[in-house]
């Protein structure tokens, strides 16, 4: 967060994931018949009242009610039957996150599972869990201004 590390390397699955976001972005509007744009990769949207929280989007949706944010993903075909129980909870996070900065009230998660099968997942905002999630990154980001490491708080069987 202070840029004191070296860049970090992206690994194949994160190097993979850049190179398909557009055909996967492109796929998903054709399929959908929903109108994403694209505001391009060195776009970060600032919350107006915590500028610390910051969010780079994959696309912008025309959904009912307004735009919605895009985050695009490129999983393991094995994750599938995971996902239709239930959408992993850090992707959730992510999108909370993305909705509390920019405002928007809906998001959709594009997954193209195995590079092979499209889908995608509907995402509401949730304003208590972002509510929760701007207390807990406000707390987090004193730690950074004061560049001390946080301790791990034990949250049911994991650990933040």
């Amino acid at each position: 967060k202070l840029g004191l590390l070296p860049p970090r390397e992206p690994t194949q699955q994160m190097e993979w994931g850049t190179r398909l976001e557009p055909l996967i972005r492109s796929a998903f509007a054709e399929k959908s018949g929903i109108s994403v744009s694209y505001w391009g990769p060195h776009t970060i949207c600032v919350h107006d009242k915590h500028p610390w929280m910051r969010a780079s989007l994959d696309g912008v949706a025309d959904l009912d009610g307004g735009q919605g944010i895009v985050e695009i993903k490129a999983v393991s075909a094995v994750q599938k039957d995971a996902w239709e129980r239930e959408l992993p909870v850090y992707y959730q996070a992510q999108m909370q996150h993305q909705m509390a900065v920019t405002g928007m009230n809906r998001g959709v998660l594009v997954v193209l599972f195995g590079g092979q099968e499209l889908c995608w997942y509907t995402v509401d905002k949730h304003p208590e869990f972002q509510s929760l999630l701007v207390e807990r990154e406000a707390e987090f980001w004193k730690y950074v201004e004061e560049r001390e490491a946080p301790e791990a708080k034990k949250i049911g069987r994991a650990h933040v």
